[in-house]
């Protein structure tokens, strides 16, 4: 969580001092339509970790493997489709013509995003196989690579290309060193496991309402984190929207720092044999009050750090504040 933090405020300061908000803004309206595509996955991932982490033996765990990893391949195609498709439309409307930035910036950039999200999703298995250092070791990596590469490329005048570019060398590492892990844990796992068959559709009918269930909720969630930047994208100027992004931003930081507890604790509550719905509670309890207590000083203290870390051009209006 520490290198989170860290690395997210070192990427603000890198897109603050490299780009313009207005060209900022155009490639950050494009980034979080790109949030969205996660969902097409339908739930099933978070399902299917659920399931690995109440699996009561490996013969049950490896067919929940070999279904995730069947699907997740299928998830991988479908999501480098959409992506291109979704940016290549993007490229055509008027705020992103009048930027100047080519039609292939936006392809590759929804097509390098698309393969950072199934390297994220292969991540996650990590998880529910019960290896989460491993994972949070994968994460914080990409994290750093991600940053120091956009540094390079905005070093060497790449301008908005360091976007994809930094995504591209997170993967090229990030990937493969997952696949690694997992065969190591899982010496039965097989990573091109394209077995469509007749026990892969029976699986995935018997899973798809309760990943519907799932979806639903994360999707609610996303759409709530998310709203506000959509309608500003739409209705504002780009410029505007930047810096109402880049604040979002860093609510965001502050906001996964505060989770970090309830990310721990859902895990252990999950492995015990005997669930104690007083003792989650008072987990839930307390991290909804040290939330709703930081996100309140957040009001009066966020202008005044955007101001002294970025710039006076990043700090937003106090409309947009309140919003």
């Amino acid at each position: 969580m520490f290198s989170a933090t860290v690395t997210g405020l070192y990427g603000l300061w890198l897109y603050t001092s490299y780009l313009q908000p207005a060209t900022y803004g155009v490639v950050a309206f494009a980034l979080t339509v790109m949030l969205y595509l996660p969902f097409l996955d339908g739930g099933f991932r978070m399902l299917l970790n659920r399931r690995l982490l109440i699996a009561k033996n490996s013969e049950e765990r490896d067919q929940m493997i070999q279904f995730g990893q069947s699907l997740y391949l299928l998830l991988g195609l479908v999501f480098i489709l959409i992506g291109v498709v979704i940016m290549g439309g993007y490229a055509m409307t008027e705020s992103a013509r009048n930027s100047g930035l080519p039609t292939s910036f936006f392809l590759t950039l929804g097509f390098v995003n698309a393969l950072t999200l199934s390297a994220t999703i292969q991540s996650g298995l990590l998880f529910g196989i019960q290896e989460p250092g491993k994972m949070y070791i994968v994460q914080t990596l990409g994290s750093w690579l991600l940053v120091d590469a956009m540094a390079w490329g905005f070093a060497h005048g790449w301008s908005v290309w360091s976007f994809p570019f930094s995504a591209l060398v997170a993967f090229v590492v990030v990937y493969p060193l997952t696949i690694r892990w997992i065969k190591q844990s899982i010496p039965a796992f097989k990573w091109l496991d394209l077995r469509y068959d007749a026990a892969f559709w029976k699986m995935f009918s018997e899973l798809k309402l309760e990943a519907w269930h799932c979806c639903r909720m994360q999707l609610t969630q996303a759409v709530l984190a998310t709203i506000d930047l959509i309608i500003i994208g739409i209705y504002f100027s780009k410029a505007e929207f930047a810096a109402y992004y880049v604040l979002a931003r860093l609510t965001n930081i502050v906001r996964g720092v505060l989770q970090t507890g309830g990310e721990v604790g859902w895990p252990f509550f999950a492995r015990r044999e005997e669930r104690c719905l007083a003792d989650e509670m008072v987990w839930v309890r307390l991290h909804s009050w040290i939330y709703g207590a930081v996100v309140g000083a957040l009001a009066a203290t966020l202008l005044p750090f955007c101001v002294w870390y970025m710039g006076k051009e990043w700090a937003v209006g106090s409309l947009l504040l309140w919003l």
